[in-house]
């Protein structure tokens, strides 16, 4: 769970929750127990005081991927082609790459070289950037013209 944003006044209080999770069952789970909380809130009035509504904007992309690895495949050996150690770690979503995969079109996370990710010390460096930009040339490469 992250808090996004709040807001109220003396009538009422908004919070606004980003919940996501790697196992279906588990974000499933996680949203359920925010319904849960409202429901055992509003228990205590005589009339509901607290609403919730939840919309799904991200899934986790693994699920897709994993009928066809080939585009990870292509990553990976994209980064090795340029000497870089992928490092592969699970990641729940929030990303273009999750709404385009659930389009049709299997699209894996790349590094943008970028650091602290969605903070006020976010940053990227220009040697990580060319990186980046040596890998996404080398996956359009290899998959013109592959070998």
């Amino acid at each position: 769970y992250m808090l996004s944003s709040q807001s109220g006044d003396i009538g009422q209080v908004q919070a606004i929750y980003i919940i996501r999770d790697h196992d279906k069952e588990r974000f499933q789970a996680r949203k359920d127990f925010f319904h849960q909380i409202v429901a055992q809130q509003n228990a205590g009035y005589d009339r509901p005081r607290i609403q919730c509504q939840i919309y799904d904007e991200y899934y986790n992309m693994y699920d897709i991927l994993k009928q066809d690895m080939r585009p990870v495949e292509v990553a990976i050996a994209a980064y090795k082609a340029c000497g870089i150690e992928p490092l592969i770690k699970p990641f729940r979503g929030g990303t273009d790459g999750c709404i385009i995969t659930y389009k049709g079109i299997p699209t894996p996370n790349l590094f943008t070289g970028a650091e602290n990710l969605h903070g006020q010390y976010e940053f990227v460096s220009l040697e990580s950037m060319e990186k980046a930009s040596q890998v996404v040339l080398t996956i359009i490469q290899s998959v013109v013209s592959p070998d």
